[in-house]
């Protein structure tokens, strides 16, 4: 569990690196997800579609399809306005060296706002809709701390204590606006064209302690900032076919997104009370997200709807490249601009999603429920249990126009992170769950 050479700015932290800008004393170890690109993680969209573990591409009945498949805007039957708010909360559990820490944060936050309007025509449909949804929330935080019993050498840099803490928040909200149309009476293509807008920052605080007198020092902690403003540009394609009146499909298209971050890092060093090292930079930084496809398949039986979807992302094809300014250089001189992939640090990844809908006969309620397995993409973890989750809803009717649902979202993983000196030891253990609450509406006008 080794930071790479030299302070890693966050959005873009895996790989690219200026070491000549921080001393060797930088070079410690922090939990290596906490360099992934937060962009690989989705939060999910909706309260119907959550409920229902995500699989959506070929049974989404909302606004929402602007995000799931926009070709299946062509099957709503009425303009609506539609509205979801969530609220996360986040448990880390980790075991550094023997010691047990935990840390927690709840957020909420509008997961979804969508209008959409259905054009009149003589046969066939045309749907167009606008909406915003925050699909990638940054909420998080992470804290441990313990006794290095790692050798003292210029690889383990061990036998003292050492405690980090990381704090991130922000968020990206993906505005689209799309439409989706009949071609046949059995076929329907969409299209949405998404700006994504938004921020994060990150706090990390680095704390040790030598008391074995290994080291030049006597306690040493590192503070880094970074902020960052984000925007980026991408395009999804849909298509939704019906075989026959139980069985339909849908496949989604993702292009890719290119995102640039502009932003500031500072980092101050503290060595024994007084402050050693100090820098600060500003950065603007381009990401290309890859290409991802999605297949789905449902069906629909009297009083019940079930769904499988399959989404593939080779995350291997991400590309980035970094261009600092140094604001302590009296010249002000821009870095060389460096050019990166994916293939070192992240890998391909499929999402599975199944999920069932049963409406009551008598009562104008429906049951949900769903299973995810959704494989962290970030090669430099160790994985002990892939990331998976269950999904509870509720939708009720309130009157013609109106409807309300809830979801409930739960997921967990654990990876670990080893050392061989020169026996294998495991030295930290995290534990990580999450619960998303759901709370949607729906009006027909």
């Amino acid at each position: 569990m080794k930071l790479p050479q030299g302070m890693i700015i966050t959005f873009i932290t895996i790989s690219v690196t200026f070491g000549s800008l921080i001393p060797p004393l930088a070079a410690e170890p922090i939990p290596s997800h906490a360099n992934e690109l937060p962009w690989v993680n989705s939060y999910g969209i909706g309260a119907r579609g959550m409920g229902m573990g995500g699989a959506q591409i070929a049974l989404v009945n909302d606004g929402s399809a602007l995000f799931w498949n926009p070709a299946r805007l062509a099957r709503l039957t009425h303009t609506e306005l539609s509205g979801v708010l969530t609220h996360q909360m986040v448990n880390h559990s980790v075991d550094y060296f023997g010691s047990s820490q935990e840390s927690d944060i709840s957020h909420t936050q509008l997961n979804a706002l969508a209008f959409v309007y259905q054009v009149p025509t003589y046969r066939g449909s045309l749907v167009i809709g606008v909406g915003a949804f925050r699909n990638h929330s940054f909420e998080n935080e992470l804290a441990f701390a313990g006794y290095n019993s790692l050798p003292a050498n210029e690889v383990y840099r061990g036998d003292r204590y050492e405690g980090e803490k990381i704090t991130e928040s922000g968020g990206i909200t993906t505005w689209a606006i799309g439409g989706g149309i009949d071609i046949s009476p059995q076929t329907s293509l969409g299209v949405s064209a998404l700006i994504h807008a938004g921020s994060y920052k990150q706090t990390w605080i680095y704390d040790i302690e030598d008391s074995q007198q290994h080291y030049n020092f006597n306690t040493v902690r590192q503070f880094e900032e970074s902020d960052a403003d984000i925007l980026g540009f991408g395009i999804t394609f849909g298509m939704h076919s019906q075989l026959n009146p139980a069985i339909r499909f849908g496949f989604v298209v993702n292009s890719p997104a290119w995102l640039e971050f502009n932003g500031r890092e500072t980092q101050r060093d503290i060595v024994d009370g007084s402050e050693d090292y100090y820098y600060t930079v500003r950065f603007d930084d381009d990401v290309m997200i890859p290409w991802s496809f999605g297949f789905g398949i449902g069906a629909h039986f009297p009083h019940t709807n079930v769904g499988f979807d399959i989404w593939l992302t080779d995350w291997t094809q991400m590309k980035y490249a970094d261009s600092r300014i140094n604001e302590l250089m009296a010249d002000g001189d821009e870095t060389p601009i460096h050019v990166y992939n994916g293939q070192e640090s992240y890998r391909s990844a499929t999402q599975v999603r199944l999920g069932a809908e049963y409406t009551l006969s008598d009562y104008p309620l429906s049951l949900r429920s769903g299973v995810f397995i959704d494989p962290l993409a970030y090669a430099l973890d160790e994985i002990q249990t892939q990331r998976y989750g269950i999904s509870l809803g509720l939708g009720m009717e309130l009157d013609q126009a109106t409807t309300i649902d809830f979801s409930y979202v739960f997921s967990t993983w654990k990876r670990n992170e080893t050392a061989t000196p020169p026996e294998t030891i495991t030295y930290l253990t995290e534990d990580s769950s999450e619960n998303k609450i759901f709370v949607g509406v729906r009006y027909k006008l």
